[in-house]
């Protein structure tokens, strides 16, 4: 359910960012495809950035 989802995005730190997908639990990721991959793909390049920055976390 979307507002749940809304809920625990408030509640949440930053960085952060609500990605809206639609489908089940299981299919998901199928149902919502690019916009599935592109949150994947955007959230691991923030990663990378952030460790370039500020190093690896041990």
């Amino acid at each position: 359910m979307a507002s749940m989802g809304l809920q625990l995005h408030q509640a949440a730190n930053e960085p952060k960012e609500f990605i809206e997908i639609f489908g089940s639990h299981n299919d998901g990721f199928l149902v919502s495809g690019e916009t599935y991959k592109n949150a994947w793909t955007n959230w691991l390049k923030f990663l990378q950035e952030y460790e370039s920055r500020v190093g690896r976390a041990s």
